[in-house]
């Protein structure tokens, strides 16, 4: 059976994130565990948004509200991702590019510089497997039984 989840320690490889700081992230609840494409792709914008100095919180406030608009802002029109402060939070909108945010307050995320860079990592690195490779030979484990019916040496 073939699972297309994405494990932890590769989740945070491909978003360009330390584990570690993943892991304080999840502890915290700042980031939901990602485990699809569109949850890597928020725990790389939140890593790169924690790179800007913008709390963990903050961060993973702007994702969550985020992530629902990532096949908005990547169908090609252009549109680039608008965080805007709100009163119990964040607010994600997407806006085309080039035309001014409506808000006083806004933090504008162009998708290419988060997206491009985790689908390069993602391509690039393999899954890890555990075991042997598929069609090595099985390590022989065991040693041949001593012959019960031989005759006593001696």
């Amino acid at each position: 059976m073939r699972s297309d989840a994405i494990s932890t320690r590769r989740a945070a490889a491909i978003a360009d994130v330390r584990h570690g700081t993943l892991a304080g992230w999840l502890s915290r609840g700042h980031v939901e565990p990602a485990t699809t494409l569109p949850g890597v792709v928020g725990l790389a914008l939140v890593g790169a948004l924690g790179r800007l100095g913008l709390p963990p919180a903050a961060a993973g406030a702007i994702a969550r509200a985020a992530r629902p608009l990532w096949r908005a802002v990547l169908d090609g029109a252009g549109g680039v991702l608008v965080a805007v402060p709100a009163g119990d939070g964040w607010r994600a909108e997407v806006h085309r590019r080039g035309e001014p945010a409506p808000h006083g307050t806004a933090l504008v995320v162009d998708p290419a510089e988060i997206l491009g860079p985790v689908l390069v990592r993602l391509v690039g690195t393999p899954p890890r497997r555990r075991g042997r490779p598929p069609g090595a030979r099985p390590t022989r484990r065991f040693r041949p039984a001593s012959d019960p019916f031989a005759a006593p040496a001696g």
